[in-house]
């Protein structure tokens, strides 16, 4: 049965309140209303101390944090698989390539190590490249004599019973002659050879049984579960002699020797490996320039953990993407341009992907991404927990501001009223509780502060950057003003900006301070009530998307 993929629900990064808390709605109202369990929530970053207090008092976990979310090896890895022991005879090997259906399977030694690969072409190239000439000074080919094994190995080809052992772990080089002639000739064949290399099958002639013995060869098999006498074993294990019974014949004992090297002889050992955490978009040209269509997965101890084929990397990924909150890939968490993407959720300007399938696409003139996943419930008749419908609410109070904002339209209100009855908490708990919990300017570093939730924009040709915090008081930014400054000057650099500024917003007197740095030519522009070198006063300027951003838009384009 094929696997369903799994559908992240993610905002963009460093996300806010609303950005979230729609992710971990709208992923609870997909597998309310799909009855499909692989919708996940995510979040691009870390969450806000605004963010943790509405899920600790919500009872909610927060999302996995995902900042890259590129498809990796381990995504498309088939752990489930046949794998070749180094020990392993070729006889064996040959049996799990066929049981596998695969022409290729990685090596390992007993502890799960990797070795190499072997195949079905490193078989047949061994044994059949000299099939036109004369092989038999060819210890690769079927058709030589010659065989590269131990008598244990041997053993195991044979499936033999041990009646004399002697050196039985060696491996090493060994000539194999069939008794099919009468004992002088016999005799006369395999005198030229050294006896410590010869290995003579032989069936029930009792009078080879014995010759065999009498010039000291390295080992005799007796096919046909042939009889063997006491005395023949004796003397073979006085003189250091190995003798196998199989009840296989001549023939089939002949070819099954040819198959008991161990894999570790013939494996590849310089072979094309990946690590799980590798982006397939960084090895996809290796992959497709190689011959080969099964590659191993390794881990930093060179332990196998799976295989990869190349045709998973052409076929639809395991992991898909349902943006909220944003819908453009400069805000989408990293790696989100080499996933299909599903749907986006948004109530942002367009800006969005152009994308290879059609894409469901929700974007509307509402406060609150929040709102638009609460009237999804409610179209569906499908009632939010508790939990969802308080981060719900928390989601669109905070990116309205309380429903003060100008971007607050007619439907945020409804949406809360309606989630009110299955949160049982009123918009004032949420004020007390969450809201004016703690201060964002005073629980977080100045770095971490601005580039929380900071947005880029392109003013005719300037690039300006606007990020913004909601207080409930001016205090803790008058008292950090000047450190402020310092860290919005030094990003302002960094990132070549014609203009930085950070947009203090005061939820409760609806009036907004703007600390900037720019071009003086910028500066000296701005529509506010200037009151120190970098601040300026924007009363009854609560939204930055609605408010500050068209004005901030004007007069630049005026001034050009």
């Amino acid at each position: 049965m094929k696997e369903e993929p799994k559908k992240f629900i993610i905002g963009h990064k460093n996300p806010d309140t609303d950005s979230i808390a729609s992710a971990v709605a709208y992923a609870e109202f997909k597998k309310l209303s799909t009855n499909d369990k692989n919708y996940i929530p995510a979040s691009a970053g870390i969450a806000n101390k605004r963010t943790e207090a509405l899920f600790k008092k919500f009872n909610t976990s927060l999302p996995k944090v995902i900042k890259n979310i590129a498809p990796r090896v381990m995504d498309v890895l088939s752990r489930s698989l046949v794998t070749v022991e180094s020990c392993n005879i070729l006889l064996e090997v040959m049996n799990k390539l066929q049981r596998s259906h695969l022409y290729r399977l990685p090596v390992t030694n007993r502890n799960g190590i990797y070795k190499g690969m072997i195949s079905l072409f490193d078989l047949t190239s061994r044994f059949f490249r000299n099939y036109d000439t004369d092989s038999t000074n060819d210890s690769d080919s079927l058709l030589s004599r010659k065989i590269n094994t131990s008598i244990n190995l041997a053993s195991r080809a044979l499936k033999a019973e041990k009646l004399s052992l002697f050196e039985e772990r060696k491996f090493e080089e060994l000539v194999v002659y069939v008794a099919a002639m009468s004992l002088t000739e016999f005799r006369e064949h395999v005198a030229a050879h050294d006896p410590k290399q010869l290995v003579i099958v032989v069936g029930d002639r009792e009078d080879i049984q014995f010759m065999a013995i009498e010039l000291k060869i390295r080992l005799l098999i007796v096919t046909g579960n042939a009889y063997v006498s006491k005395t023949i074993i004796d003397l073979a294990r006085r003189n250091g002699i190995s003798i196998l019974r199989t009840n296989l014949d001549s023939a089939s004992s002949v070819r099954r020797l040819k198959f008991s090297t161990p894999a570790a002889q013939i494996m590849q050992n310089s072979t094309l490996t990946f690590r799980g955490g590798d982006r397939l978009s960084d090895i996809k040209h290796l992959v497709f320039k190689s011959q080969d269509d099964i590659f191993p997965v390794i881990n930093s101890k060179n332990e196998l953990k799976g295989i990869i084929k190349k045709g998973n990397l052409a076929i639809t990924s395991s992991i898909q993407l349902i943006l909220v909150d944003h819908n453009n890939y400069d805000q989408a968490v990293d790696g989100a341009s080499e996933l299909p993407l599903l749907e986006i959720l948004d109530h942002h300007h367009l800006d969005m992907p152009i994308t290879t399938k059609p894409v469901t696409v929700l974007n509307d003139t509402v406060g609150s991404t929040c709102t638009l996943v609460s009237e999804k419930f409610k179209l569906a008749g499908l009632s939010p927990s508790k939990s969802i419908a308080g981060i719900l609410t928390g989601g669109i109070l905070s990116d309205t501001l309380i429903l003060k904002s100008p971007t607050t339209t007619e439907r945020d209100k409804l949406a809360v009223n309606w989630l009110e009855k299955f949160s049982e908490t009123s918009i004032s708990e949420y004020e007390k509780e969450i809201f004016k919990a703690e201060s964002t300017i005073a629980n977080n570093p100045p770095d971490k502060l601005l580039k929380e939730d900071k947005k880029n924009y392109n003013a005719s040709g300037y690039n300006i950057s606007i990020a913004q915090v909601e207080e409930f008081s001016f205090k803790e930014f008058n008292d950090r003003s000047e450190k402020l400054l310092t860290h919005i000057k030094s990003i302002r650099e960094e990132e070549k900006l014609d203009l930085f500024g950070l947009l203090v917003t005061n939820v409760e007197t609806q009036n907004s301070i703007l600390l900037a740095d720019g071009l003086p030519r910028l500066s000296d522009i701005l529509p506010f009530q200037r009151t120190g070198k970098n601040t300026f006063e924007l009363p009854g300027i609560l939204s930055r998307k609605k408010q500050l951003i068209p004005q901030l838009f004007k007069v630049v384009s005026e001034s050009n």
